[in-house]
């Protein structure tokens, strides 16, 4: 359980990455506040059809089996990313 691994819970795990060493390290991004880069991914509901589940344990769900296709839209700087555009990119970086 990845509780017991980080002695805290996926939402308070996320929230220390964001704000700790990851925000200073790339500047200004982290909080959801004026000032802040938006850098963001919308993900598809990760429950199985019949199931409810909370949004900590949807992230943790896509974090453990996610890719790609379960990714509805990108954000960078505030900017909608269009999907066509990000694999035009990887494709000129191969």
């Amino acid at each position: 359980n990845i509780d017991d691994i980080l002695g805290m819970s996926v939402d308070e795990a996320i929230d220390a990455a964001a704000e700790a060493g990851g925000g200073s390290a790339f500047g200004k991004i982290g909080k959801l506040e004026e000032g802040y880069h938006f850098n963001a991914l919308v993900i598809r509901n990760m429950q199985d059809e019949g199931t409810e589940i909370s949004l900590p344990e949807a992230l943790e769900r896509f974090c453990y089996i996610g890719d790609d296709r379960d990714i509805q839209a990108r954000y960078i700087d505030g900017q909608l990313i269009d999907p066509e555009e990000v694999y035009q990119r990887l494709l000129k970086m191969q």
